[in-house]
């Protein structure tokens, strides 16, 4: 899989959109276009329907009739050999261990390996970004656990800047 082609489309997608501090609903809607647009010109998907879109609802990855679990991740792709899972959220730990779990179980559930990516932006002056780095390396860590062809990307995204943190 080529991590490099998801990242150039987030770094592609930060500079057509940016997120700062609390971005509106808007912002946030206009961003993930922003990456949907690019993830469709730059990876090479399953087909092209709209499961690139944002909040894509992930119990349609779920084989079981007993998955009334109603998840949404912002960002869903399928690639002939991978899927992608994106999450943009704010810089809360709590937020990133929930999501990391409620999509690892998907992951699970899926015959190809998954990317999963984390993406924050700033939140208040409390919140605690390395307590963030610290749920993104465990999350890595289950990621690869559960399937050593897993990838991982996590990052932190300020206006048009991104800083990669962990990619693994």
């Amino acid at each position: 899989m080529d991590l490099s082609a998801i990242i150039n489309s987030i770094q592609d997608a930060v500079a057509t959109a940016p997120i700062g501090t609390r971005p509106s609903s808007d912002e946030k809607k206009a961003f993930q276009n922003a990456l949907a647009t690019e993830f469709a010109k730059n990876l090479r998907r399953v087909d092209t329907d709209i499961k690139d879109m944002p909040e894509y609802n992930l119990s349609e990855i779920s084989t079981s009739s007993l998955d009334k679990y109603n998840d949404k991740c912002d960002i869903f792709v399928e690639t002939e050999r991978y899927i992608v899972i994106v999450e943009l959220d704010t810089t809360r730990a709590d937020q990133v261990a929930k999501k990391m779990l409620s999509r690892y179980y998907y992951a699970d559930k899926c015959t190809k390996p998954t990317v999963y990516v984390c993406l924050l932006y700033p939140g208040t002056k409390n919140m605690n970004s390395n307590e963030c780095v610290k749920y993104m390396k465990m999350g890595k860590d289950v990621l690869l656990s559960m399937n050593s062809s897993n990838r991982f990307i996590g990052a932190f995204i300020n206006g048009k800047e991104l800083k990669l943190k962990l990619i693994g």
